[in-house]
């Protein structure tokens, strides 16, 4: 299961800004939530992760304070980039980063890496719930079915953004509003 922990990360409430204005919401009566959205490159700040997901928290933290002992604007909505899935992957083998967008190319020093999202058409949807859940499996699922009936297959990683600050229950868990991204190209 996928926690997410935050402490203190105003980041997360700000607002994107990175999906062209070309988007259009899918008139499909089963996945109504789900668009298919134009998206122009753009750099962003990544912390590259291998391992358990259950590193998130001290993750978060880390990118956030070398963000700002860098220097960097953090009032951009912080995202995760999932390279590989634990459905296939083990633990060890797991590829991940966190990050969040530039408004322009800058210079960072390790552990941060200044990479490039140059997938320019992304299926997505979000999800508002626990973090880690059955649901929020069964959504993903769902977005990628919905690619398959569409005339898509996958064409690169599928990112979550962190629409919402995440709020814990009594029991631990995490929940908020998630957009669930996934870089799509056509069937040929």
């Amino acid at each position: 299961m996928k926690q997410i922990i935050v402490i203190g990360l105003s980041g997360l409430l700000g607002l994107s800004g990175i999906v062209a204005a070309q988007e259009k919401t899918q008139p499909t009566a089963a996945a109504d939530s789900i668009r298919l959205s134009k998206v122009e490159p753009y750099s962003y700040c990544a912390l590259e992760m291998r391992g358990s997901f259950d590193q998130h928290g001290a993750a978060f933290q880390n990118l956030y304070q070398q963000a700002g002992m860098q220097g960097l604007p953090m009032n951009a909505t912080a995202f995760g980039i999932y390279w590989n899935s634990p459905e296939n992957t083990s633990v060890d083998s797991l590829k991940w980063e966190l990050g969040f967008a530039l408004s322009e190319a800058k210079t960072l020093t390790a552990p941060l890496v200044l990479k490039k999202w140059e997938f320019p058409l992304v299926a997505s949807m979000i999800f508002d719930g626990v973090y880690g859940s059955e649901a929020q499996a069964a959504a993903t699922q769902a977005l990628f079915a919905w690619i398959g009936k569409n005339g898509y297959r996958p064409a690169g990683p599928m990112m979550e953004k962190f629409v919402s600050m995440p709020t814990q229950d009594a029991n631990g868990q995490f929940s908020g509003k998630v957009e669930i991204v996934i870089p799509v190209a056509p069937l040929k």
